[in-house]
């Protein structure tokens, strides 16, 4: 969801929710993601809980049941045996039959457990501009070791809300005492094992002035690891055989998400408002509360927004991209000032030149002096040197050499 306007105001009685609104896990599979590698492992991959999901936080690993097969007593959870492993199996190509995988055929135990806790089930973190429409990665399905449940379990990961109040005057205001959330969804649970929760998704506040009070909560966490105790939220779901907590409150929690908030002067932040970019729990079971938690994620403050800027997308929030940058006149060309997200490089042997002519003098041989390249603006190098042992020339080959790579011009100066 993206909302634009002079002036955004959310009171403390007011939410704007993408809860669970990223990228949604299938029915007995891999939680989904922007690649292969972003959501938890779920169902025949694994043998009791789904992976958590992740975004800019990794997600958790999620646990196995704590039965005495990969540890020595079962009233307890021992780790890192005990976390979950990935260990093959899902769909096969057609969607309509599972691999053998993390499954116990008739009944015995296939003999892959590794009991290291080595092999994870959580997703690999991934990262991307603000400016991105991007979300958090789904949870993995419930395991099948146990046995098949006929519903999808999972934690969908949150959604992408962009607050935008930016104009010419310099005038857009965002002001909120209320809650804005792009968090994960959590796991539930069914039979005897339970799914990964979501991963936080991404929320972007961008104004010419940026007020956040002390009511605010702002949050881009993930959720819950799935376990099978019932909830609201997990609905019919949830219901674990006899209460039991065998398998640690089980599916591994999201990873947090990102949050930015860009303000063209100092925002203003109350201290009591909260942020929160944290990974899920892993489950609340109380014999390991939390030990397949996600990892937290990134939370971005910045005073200093200056609108568009040269990096390939709309920062001014004008639908335009890369605008309103004055052409370059270097020597005799003209160049664009940006071009496809990048600023045109200017050729480092003009820049070289330029600056050891100007800056050369005839020093004694005892002394030790400076050479400072200060064109263009964006790139100050200096290189000391004692001229007796190379000379003029050995100082320019130098500053030749390691300008060379290096030098990018954002002006003809």
């Amino acid at each position: 969801m993206e909302l634009r306007a002079d002036s955004i105001f959310v009171d403390s009685t007011s939410t704007i929710s993408a809860v669970g609104a990223g990228y949604q896990t299938l029915l007995c599979d891999n939680g989904a993601g922007p690649n292969a590698t972003a959501g938890g492992r779920g169902d025949c991959e694994v043998f009791d809980s789904g992976g958590g999901g992740v975004h800019f936080g990794r997600g958790g690993q999620g646990t196995k049941d704590c039965n005495g097969l990969c540890g020595s007593n079962n009233a307890t959870c021992e780790f890192p045996a005990e976390f979950e492993e990935a260990c093959g199996g899902g769909l096969n190509a057609g969607g309509n039959a599972r691999l053998a995988g993390c499954t116990n055929g008739a009944g015995a135990d296939p003999g892959e457990r590794q009991c290291d806790g080595s092999d994870p089930t959580s997703g690999l973190p991934f990262f991307h501009s603000i400016y991105e429409p991007e979300f958090g990665a789904g949870g993995g399905d419930k395991g099948c070791y146990d046995g098949f449940g006929g519903d999808n379990t999972s934690g969908p990961g949150g959604g992408r809300i962009v607050l935008a109040a930016v104009n010419a005057g310099l005038t857009g205001t965002i002001s909120i005492d209320g809650t804005i959330t792009t968090e994960g969804r959590r796991g539930c649970g069914t039979v005897n094992d339970s799914a990964g929760g979501g991963a936080g998704g991404s929320l972007l506040i961008a104004a010419d002035t940026v007020t956040i009070g002390a009511t605010a909560n702002v949050s881009s966490a993930g959720g819950l690891g799935g376990d099978t105790q019932q909830d609201d939220v997990c609905g019919p779901l949830g219901f674990q055989q006899n209460g039991a907590c065998d398998d640690c409150g089980g599916g591994g929690g999201g990873g947090g998400g990102i949050i930015t908030v860009l303000s063209g002067v100092s925002a203003s932040i109350e201290d009591e408002a909260v942020f929160n970019v944290n990974g899920g729990l892993g489950g609340v079971c109380t014999i390991c509360r939390g030990e397949a938690g996600g990892g937290a994620g990134e939370l971005q403050i910045s005073g200093a927004f200056v609108g568009e800027i040269c990096d390939g997308y709309d920062n001014d929030f004008d639908d335009l991209i890369d605008e309103g940058f004055a052409p370059l006149t270097c020597d005799d060309m003209t160049l664009a000032a940006c071009a496809g997200g990048f600023v045109p490089t200017r050729a480092a042997r003009t820049t070289t030149r330029r600056t050891t002519q100007a800056r050369f003098s005839a020093p004694s041989t005892t002394q030790v002096w400076a050479i400072s390249i200060f064109a263009p603006p964006q790139v100050a190098m200096s290189a000391s040197t004692t001229p007796a042992a190379v000379g003029h020339q050995g100082v320019e080959q130098m500053l030749w050499w390691a300008l060379a790579p290096t030098s990018i011009s954002t002006s003809c100066g």
